[in-house]
């Protein structure tokens, strides 16, 4: 099942033991899936929340139907907000101790063309992140979002046929390595780099200004290859 269509709770009681409850929702659709969430997770105390579902859509903005953007905005940042939302306002009532990890992207620091809604929500991901960060951890609560570089997985398997994106996947990192990493930046870290891409974009972007390179890249984009393939089909 894919990342949009399924939440999963790993449900720890106050006794020892735990289980995991996994949720058959569509996180892409506005207002379907927290009251099945809600409901599922009502008498657990849930302290630990991993917000990693999302997806890209590739292409044009222009040339991609409206419902497909709204749907990924809703699944790659609104209902990682809203879940969020649900555990901290739950942690704080009962003043537990917790922790809240996004996954966001490198892509997060740079312009997108050709898949420019994912750049905008992994973006929106990794600011909602810091700035609740600053509101939770004086009380309890640790905030940690992690930006990897391209995983080694099936996630890039739908998306169009992009030089860019087969070249970055070239420096991937493998899915194993993730874990410990995350586990290890949670209250020492709120934002998290992980591989290679990742580290060069957040050095680039410490060098070069946002909007020169915005400017560079609209000027260059109709001599790249990826620019003038998409525009044919």
């Amino acid at each position: 099942m894919p990342l949009s269509s399924l939440f999963r709770a790993v449900l720890t009681p106050s006794r020892p033991g735990s289980h995991s409850a996994q949720v058959g929702v569509d996180l892409s659709t506005h207002g379907a899936y927290m009251d099945a969430i809600r409901d599922a997770t009502k008498d657990v105390d849930v302290q630990v929340v991993f917000n990693n579902a999302g997806y890209m859509v590739t292409g044009f903005f222009d040339r991609t139907p409206l419902e497909r953007q709204v749907k990924n905005a809703e699944c790659n940042a609104m209902s990682a907000m809203q879940i969020t939302h649900l555990f901290v306002t739950r942690m704080l009532a009962k003043n537990l101790r917790g922790c809240i990890v996004f996954t966001s992207s490198a892509a997060a620091c740079q312009p997108c063309p050709f898949s420019s809604l994912y750049g905008a929500t992994k973006a929106f991901i990794s600011s909602f992140g810091a700035s609740i960060a600053v509101e939770l951890r004086c009380r309890g609560i640790d905030v940690c979002v992690v930006h990897p570089s391209p995983v080694a997985s099936r996630f890039y398997d739908n998306a169009h046929a992009l030089d860019s994106i087969a070249f970055f996947q070239k420096f991937n990192v493998q899915p194993d390595a993730l874990p410990d990493l995350i586990f290890a930046s949670i209250g020492r870290s709120v934002w998290r780099d992980i591989g290679g891409v990742a580290f060069a974009f957040r050095m680039m972007m410490k060098t070069v200004d946002f909007n020169l390179m915005t400017m560079a890249a609209s000027v260059g984009a109709p001599f790249m290859a990826d620019f003038q393939r998409n525009l044919k089909d």
